[in-house]
């Protein structure tokens, strides 16, 4: 007796939705305010998870602007540079002296010893919350 199995589709090739980006760039962002109002002093993940939530509100421009279903895998990156280049955007000067500060991370902030202070880490969370909301405006429907 032969046993067949149903043949299960294959899943698109892509890394996730513009809603799944823009719910993931809540929630890192949402992670940092935590770890910024920690008693503990947790500044360096405040501010290693915020550059994550401009991570992915790029990626989910990139979705939304070039009208794509699922990130491609050639934007599997954190180059905040490359990722504002694809999506197509276009800073206006108050953003981009925002974008300026928020461009210097990087995922190697991980394996940094020096500390954030309080004033960098909250300077860096308002940066990083303005170019935020200022590319959730431009990638919302109209």
């Amino acid at each position: 007796m032969e046993v067949r199995f149903p043949e299960i589709p294959k899943p698109e090739r892509g890394l996730g939705t513009a809603n799944q980006w823009q719910q993931l760039a809540n929630q890192r962002l949402e992670d940092a305010e935590v770890l910024l109002a920690s008693r503990k002093r947790r500044y360096n993940g405040a501010v290693y998870l915020s550059g994550y939530a401009i991570e992915c509100i790029l990626k989910a421009a990139i979705c939304r602007l070039r009208n794509l279903t699922l990130l491609p895998e050639e934007y599997k990156t954190h180059d905040l540079d490359d990722l504002l280049g694809a999506s197509g955007l276009l800073l206006p000067e108050a953003i981009v002296r925002k974008f300026v500060h928020i461009r210097r991370w990087s995922v190697d902030l991980r394996y940094q010893t020096r500390t954030w202070s309080t004033r960098e880490a909250h300077q860096f969370l308002e940066q990083v919350k303005g170019v935020k909301e200022w590319i959730e405006t431009e990638i919302s429907p109209r």
